[in-house]
């Protein structure tokens, strides 16, 4: 429920030139969006409509989560990943190493965002950083919401990396 109403927050908030892809990722990761979805009125009555189709079971695959949605970034414009889950990666390729080396092949920013008391607040901070993105513990739902438009608001700006500046 948590998540749910903070997604809905949060796409309120978007601009009718944000996009929207929705994957979980549970014993196995699922791509639930074909397409992208514009975030027009349409585009975020379905994806809230496939949000509130999401119930919690299973164990927890980030890696094939992650890897599916890094499959789909557009090159020719700024994109991120909000990743939303307890962290506790449980399912397929799990070790600390498996998730920070896919993480390292990527130049995709990557927002975290851990509810529960037993995340791996650690791997998804660590998963935030790496990529220049941010990550927080959450715990109420205008939490979510607030922290989900951060994000966007950080992800309509390219990033520079690996710049050098000589005098």
């Amino acid at each position: 429920r948590l998540l749910k109403k903070g997604v809905a927050k949060a796409m309120a908030g978007l601009s009718r030139e944000d996009r929207i892809q929705i994957f979980t990722f549970n014993n196995t990761a699922r791509r639930l969006t074909r397409q992208w979805l514009p975030a027009d009125a349409d585009g975020r009555g379905k994806a809230q409509r496939l949000v509130n189709g999401i119930a919690a079971n299973g164990g927890t695959d980030v890696f094939a989560g992650l890897s599916q949605a890094y499959a789909v970034m557009d090159q020719d414009r700024p994109t991120g990943i909000i990743l939303v889950s307890d962290g506790v990666a449980n399912v397929g390729p799990h070790h600390y190493r498996d998730l920070i080396g896919l993480g390292k092949k990527h130049d995709v920013r990557v927002f975290t965002f851990a509810i529960g008391n037993s995340a791996n607040e650690r791997l998804l901070d660590d998963l935030a950083t790496l990529s220049g993105g941010t990550s927080a513990s959450v715990s109420a739902q205008d939490e979510v919401g607030a922290h989900l438009l951060l994000a966007r608001e950080r992800m309509t700006h390219t990033a520079l990396h690996g710049v050098r500046f000589e005098l």
